[in-house]
């Protein structure tokens, strides 16, 4: 996958059904890394954004049968891990601690659509993105919010 510093994940989403467990959106293997990089939907239908054993919910529950857009993005030069449900920064997580966490970069792992080794998803899914640097986050919500309004 080629990601040694910051990063962004985003699709839009429509959840068909509750999940028993989670539905994996875009993932890393998880049976394979620590490391993993993930954003899934787990039974309370809420975005779930995972990174390097750092786990971060959405506040808002995602609804049936309607697109939602999901972003998770790592910040490395702040060390900030941040989950985006409909362009709303609702979550904001710092992966920082006293013993200043060595959080290593995701060199070779493949990224799974729908899929996380172990979960399928169901539903559907559509612009799905995985970049390797972050795109300035004011200019990058702008962009989102003018396409939407179009």
């Amino acid at each position: 996958m080629g990601i040694t510093r910051s990063f962004q994940f985003s699709a839009w989403i429509k959840i068909s059904e509750a999940p028993a467990t989670s539905y994996p959106v875009i993932c890393t293997n998880k049976q394979r890394n620590s490391q993993t990089i993930c954003i899934s939907v787990n039974s309370d239908l809420k975005l779930v954004g995972e990174y390097a054993g750092f786990t971060i919910l959405s506040v808002e529950s995602l609804p049936f049968n309607v697109w939602s857009f999901a972003v998770l993005r790592y910040d490395m030069q702040y060390k900030t891990l941040r989950l985006y449900h409909n362009l709303e920064a609702g979550v904001k997580k710092f992966i920082q601690s006293p013993d200043s966490i060595d959080v290593a970069p995701v060199t070779s792992e493949p990224v799974f659509l729908g899929w996380d080794g172990t979960n399928h998803f169901k539903g559907e899914m559509d612009e799905v993105r995985v970049l390797k640097r972050l795109i300035h986050e004011d200019a990058y919500l702008y962009t989102l919010l003018f396409k939407a309004s179009l």
